[in-house]
């Protein structure tokens, strides 16, 4: 192999190393362990989104197996989520190590029968809700 052919794939290593470090810098990209109160545990995959907007994508392992997008500004992540005939939202409040949140599982797409959480409203729309959900980093950052 020439040097200069050399030289170049060592750059594009580089780029790729340096790439993939700066994707998992990110603070709230790792694995959580996600647990709603009477339903029962999951685990979230969140990693950078690939458009570069500042989005997280987000795979549910276990429960539902949502996939869903997700949020983090202000301590606050919140993750937009759809798995069958369910439809929600996540929202925790980050500790400022990115260790550990606390917040809700809010339903706001349910078939008839569905009885978990409470009923309320949240800007006029009817939901149901799951209040003392947290979540807890059990790997990578």
């Amino acid at each position: 192999m020439n040097r200069t052919l050399f030289v170049g794939l060592l750059g594009v290593v580089g780029l790729l190393v340096c790439a993939e470090r700066s994707m998992a810098a990110h603070p709230i990209c790792g694995t959580w362990k996600h647990r709603e109160p009477g339903v029962g545990e999951s685990d979230l995959r969140i990693t950078e989104s690939v458009a570069g907007d500042g989005t997280f994508d987000v795979q549910q392992v276990g429960l539902g197996n949502a996939v869903g997008w997700g949020t983090f500004k202000d301590g606050v992540l919140t993750i937009h989520w759809v798995t069958g005939d369910l439809r929600g939202f996540f929202r925790f409040e980050v500790d400022r190590e990115h260790e550990r949140g606390h917040g809700k599982t809010v339903f706001t797409r349910w078939p008839a029968d569905f009885q978990r959480g409470e009923e309320g409203t949240i800007e006029g729309r009817r939901v149901r809700e799951i209040r003392d959900v947290t979540i807890r980093r059990i790997g990578g950052r």
